[in-house]
């Protein structure tokens, strides 16, 4: 049987003391699960803070109240991500789209060798090139068409396109439908690097 990979997360736990001598505690695991140190020690402060709110000035909150980090290995399988998670996540939701010669694009992921962006277009692209980068289209889903040069493919859902530079190229999707399509350019995208075909 495949063993079942492990990876290092980090959960909270309160210990709150019951009686008045201090020595019963109540041992409780909070729900979250943190996959940086980081993450979780940011909100065991806020736990903190809010205790140190809610005694004021009646009673010492730290002998009341104790929080503590454990980390633990747990099967990546089945595991459910709640909590906060890592910065390095980019949720679809928080990036502002764009208009672009392509259509509505939103760029995912930059760094200085390469761009990740998702693009959406109904109709018909504007027909352009770049003079430093290249791309490479995979169709999520639609179906249309792309021109690459002179000539015009037929595209459709899971295909990949390469794009040289300095290749004049444009999108369009089937009537009525819309593509989405993932681009990787290298090195990453920037609009000064968009030359449109009207301006030649």
């Amino acid at each position: 049987m495949k063993e079942i990979p492990k990876i290092r997360v980090y959960r909270l736990y309160e210990n709150r003391y019951t009686g008045d001598d201090y020595d019963y505690r109540e041992e409780t695991e909070l729900k979250g699960t943190y996959f940086t140190r980081t993450k979780a020690e940011k909100e065991k402060t806020k736990l903190e803070e809010q205790a140190k709110r809610e005694a004021g000035d009646r009673y010492d909150w730290q002998r009341h109240v104790h929080y503590y980090i454990k980390p633990k290995l747990v099967e990546s399988k089945g595991l459910e991500y709640y909590g906060e998670r890592p910065d390095n996540f980019i949720p679809f939701h928080t990036v502002k789209p764009i208009k672009d010669a392509c259509g509505t694009i939103r760029e995912l992921y930059s760094s200085k060798n390469l761009s990740l962006a998702c693009v959406n277009l109904k109709g018909e692209a504007k027909k352009h090139k770049h003079s430093k980068i290249e791309e490479v289209y995979f169709v999520v889903k639609g179906e249309g068409s792309l021109s690459i040069g002179e000539d015009k493919y037929r595209i459709e859902q899971r295909d990949t396109i390469s794009i040289p530079k300095d290749t004049y190229h444009y999108l369009e999707s089937e009537q009525g439908s819309e593509l989405e399509v993932m681009v990787i350019t290298h090195p990453k995208y920037s609009n000064e690097d968009v030359i449109l075909e009207d301006k030649m």
